[in-house]
């Protein structure tokens, strides 16, 4: 068997502490060694937690993320940090016999137009990226870091959206891509549907409780950002349903406040510092 592994990308305090929870769950699931690209200081935790750490100065962008080719291994997935696993990756490792490349299609991406790629051709996420070394996925990452480059120039900043030139890499390669399900990547700050045994979680702030949920294999459910999961109406316990209505409500009327104090110019919404 080739060899497998993870890698993860991680700066400061924040992200380097949810790099090393992250890492510790996937060891939880798997057997095989973890990388870390980081720019912090060498410690005992790193070490217990990592197979391997490679201490980069990083540029603390988006192009941090292109790091992830530097990968020791012959069979990679690449994690953010905010990533909780639950379950096995082994299914998504197994999709590169046949293919280069397997990650998640986002719902949107296709309010934007680069040249040559039809809208249909949606935005991939970044979050989760698995990939296989060959000389097809050496020149997909030559085209990533070609295309982040060109954009970053037109824009006339530091530092550009990984997701628009991960699109047109993978467009534009000639990589056989496996799509993932959201069981493979389940996002919590958007509403999201799932069908089966979730395997990774993807977002902050979500509670034990909630996590015990989305591993539970049942019928389809729905996820509902800072609420939970939306009981099944089919014989759904009126305990957990009036649990969801309560944080629904709740929900609700902040998101109603929080627009009327925009509107009315008490409490203006901040400018995105996402960069395009």
């Amino acid at each position: 068997m080739n060899t497998r592994g993870f890698i993860y990308i991680a700066f400061g305090e924040k992200y380097v502490t949810e790099a090393i929870v992250s890492a510790t769950s996937a060891k939880k699931y798997h057997p095989y060694p973890v990388t870390l690209i980081t720019d912090a200081m060498p410690s005992a935790e790193l070490n217990h937690i990592f197979d391997d750490i490679r201490y980069k100065k990083l540029a603390r962008e988006f192009s941090d993320k292109l790091l992830m080719e530097e990968s020791p291994y012959d069979e990679t997935i690449f994690l953010d940090s905010d990533t909780l696993l639950i379950g096995s990756m082994d299914p998504v490792f197994l999709l590169l016999s046949n293919f280069d490349v397997a990650l998640q299609f986002t719902d949107g991406g296709n309010h934007y137009s680069l040249p040559g790629i039809p809208p249909s051709f949606h935005e991939p996420s970044a979050g989760i990226i698995a990939w296989k070394k060959s000389h097809k996925t050496t020149y997909f990452f030559r085209l990533w870091t070609k295309w982040y480059a060109d954009i970053e120039k037109s824009q006339g900043i530091t530092g550009a959206w990984d997701q628009r030139s991960l699109r047109a890499a993978l467009f534009f390669s000639d990589v056989r891509i496996a799509p993932l399900s959201n069981e493979y990547q389940f996002v919590i700050f958007v509403s999201n549907l799932v069908a089966g045994n979730v395997i990774m979680v993807h977002g902050r702030n979500i509670t034990s409780r909630q996590i015990a949920e989305l591993g539970r294999s049942c019928e389809t459910r729905l996820w509902v950002p800072k609420v939970g999961i939306c009981p099944i109406y089919v014989n759904a316990p009126i305990l957990g349903t009036c649990r969801f209505l309560f944080r629904y409500t709740i929900r609700l009327c902040v998101v109603v406040g929080r627009r009327v104090l925009a509107a009315i110019g008490a409490w203006p919404y901040p400018e995105s510092k996402r960069r395009a």
